[in-house]
C-alpha cells in the first residue's frame, strides 16, 4: 500500500506539472477563491485556533479504542498526545455517539422506531427524499427509482460503501447503497441524496460550477 500510494502521488505531481503547476497540493489548494499561500495561511490559522481542544478530543476518545477495536489498539500514555481520528468509528472521526459514555441515551432509539413505524430500505430513501423537496429541491426523477441500488442484490456480489452518482451531468443519477433499517443508513440516504440534489441543482451551470459546494 504504501509504495503503491507514492506512486500515485508521483503520477499526481506529474500530471500538475503538465498544467504548470509545481505540485498537486498546490493545484488543490487553488481551486478556492484564494491563492494556494493564501488558503494555506488560513488553513493554518483556523488550526490554531482550534488545536487547542484537541487535547480534550484526545482525551475522550482514546480510552474507547480497546473497547471498540479490542486490546491491540490502546490509547497513548500521555492523556494530551494526539490519537487517530479513525479509531472513533470513521477516518473522519465523525461518528462521535461511538465514544459516548456508557449508559448515555438521546431519549429515543431511531432504529426502533424506524422498525416500529413500518419501515424499508426504500420507503427511507422516500422520505430523504421528501425532506430535500421541503426545503425546496425537486424531487428524484423517475430514472433515480430505476437506476439506483437501494439494497444489496441476492445475485452478485457488490462493493456496499454507500455513493451517488451523477450520470449525464444533467437530470439522471442514482444512489448505490446496501441500505437496512437502522438509524446510520437513515442518516446515509439523507446524507447521499443531498449530493443527487445538489448536482440536479448544478445541472444548469457551466462545468467548473458543478463541483462540490466547497
Amino acid at each position: 500500500m504504501k509504495a503503491d500510494y507514492a506512486r500515485l502521488v508521483e503520477l499526481a505531481n506529474e500530471g500538475s506539472r503538465n498544467t504548470r503547476v509545481r505540485r498537486y497540493g498546490v493545484l488543490w489548494r487553488s481551486w478556492y477563491d484564494l491563492t494556494p499561500q493564501a488558503f494555506a495561511a488560513k488553513t493554518d490559522a483556523l488550526w490554531t485556533q482550534s488545536s487547542r481542544y484537541m487535547p480534550g478530543w484526545s482525551a475522550t476518545c482514546a480510552p474507547s479504542s480497546p473497547r471498540r477495536y479490542g486490546p491491540a489498539i490502546q490509547p497513548p500514555r500521555d492523556p494530551s498526545a494526539p490519537t487517530c481520528s479513525a479509531t472513533c468509528g470513521a477516518i473522519l472521526g465523525q461518528h462521535l455517539r461511538l465514544v459516548a459514555p456508557p449508559h448515555t441515551s438521546l431519549g429515543y432509539d431511531l432504529t426502533q422506531a424506524l422498525q416500529a413505524a413500518g419501515y424499508d430500505a426504500v420507503k427511507i430513501v422516500h422520505t430523504a427524499d421528501d425532506w430535500y423537496q421541503s426545503i425546496g429541491f425537486a424531487p428524484e426523477p423517475a430514472t433515480f427509482w430505476e437506476r439506483s441500488m437501494i439494497t444489496r442484490p441476492r445475485d452478485r456480489e457488490v462493493v456496499c460503501h454507500a455513493s451517488a452518482w451523477d450520470v449525464d451531468a444533467a437530470q439522471i443519477c442514482a444512489l448505490k447503497a446496501c441500505l437496512t433499517v437502522t438509524a446510520d443508513d437513515f442518516y446515509t440516504a439523507h446524507h447521499e441524496l443531498g449530493t443527487t440534489c445538489t448536482s440536479r441543482a448544478y445541472a444548469g451551470q457551466p462545468y467548473l460550477f458543478r463541483d462540490g459546494a466547497n
